[in-house]
């Protein structure tokens, strides 16, 4: 999508795909290693397995989504600040667990720098 816009996957900053795509996991998103903000409010995500090495990613919006499980897979991004989980029940019945192995001891996204909306 965005290199039919021009634009490499690799100098790629900011990605909204709200609503545009529907899949129960996120695929695809490896190359986009300048990646700061990505919203994927309402692609129908189930899952967060195999969620990309994103090392610049700064902000990440889920919102309207039903994720039940992989949040543990976001603990690697050093640079996260700001998760948006969206307030759908669904998501947020199977999320308060996996949020403190994200959040938690060993953790490199932990304390008052990720601000996480449930």
């Amino acid at each position: 999508m965005c290199e039919a816009n021009g634009e490499k996957l690799e100098e790629v900053e900011s990605l909204t795909l709200d609503s545009m795509c529907t899949s129960a996991a996120i695929h695809g998103l490896d190359k986009c290693v300048l990646l700061q903000e990505l919203s994927l409010i309402g692609c129908g995500i189930t899952s967060l397995e195999g969620f990309p090495a994103l090392p610049a990613l700064r902000k990440l919006w889920l919102s309207d989504n039903r994720i039940s499980s992989g949040l543990d897979n976001l603990a690697d991004l050093d640079n996260l600040v700001e998760l948006s989980l969206g307030e759908d029940e669904g998501t947020a019945k199977g999320v308060r667990g996996q949020m403190s192995k994200v959040k938690g001891q060993g953790s490199r996204v932990k304390g008052p720098r990720l601000r996480v909306r449930v």
